[in-house]
């Protein structure tokens, strides 16, 4: 009569959950990839949105920023260009420009923020008015 063994597992049973974990191992590599690649558009999506918002907020304050003499009026078509500010975060520098040009019958100054990445790829734009000579 012959004696089974029931202590292990055959070497059958072990390449056949080796190959069933490599074939799910390969499925997943490039869906963390993906997502490691979103996860960095996020971070520097959610960067973009709040140096715009502080860029407004201090357009809005600085009252420095546009000399009234400087800035064409709209109804022109042309629009003064000025670098505003570089902001280093996260090891990546970012870069801020405004497009800006005054109303006429307002003392407003309409203002396009614009904010690059480090390669010079503009990530993000926003729309602004700002008082001439600083908040009333």
């Amino acid at each position: 009569m012959k004696q089974s063994n029931s202590y292990g597992y055959t070497l059958i049973e072990l390449l056949a959950s080796i190959v069933i974990l490599a074939t799910v191992v390969t499925f997943f590599i490039p869906i963390f990839s993906t997502i490691m690649k979103w996860s960095d558009q996020a971070d520097e999506e959610l960067i973009a949105s709040n140096l715009l918002g502080k860029v407004s907020q201090e357009l809005k304050v600085d009252s420095e920023v546009f000399n009234a003499s400087d800035i064409p009026y709209c109804q022109s078509g042309n629009s003064f260009k000025k670098t505003y500010h570089s902001y280093a975060i996260d090891e990546k520098v970012y870069q801020v420009d405004l497009l800006a040009c005054q109303e006429e019958q307002v003392d407003l100054v309409r203002t396009t923020i614009q904010l690059f990445s480090s390669t010079n790829q503009l990530l993000r734009e926003s729309y602004t008015y700002v008082p001439i000579g600083g908040q009333k």
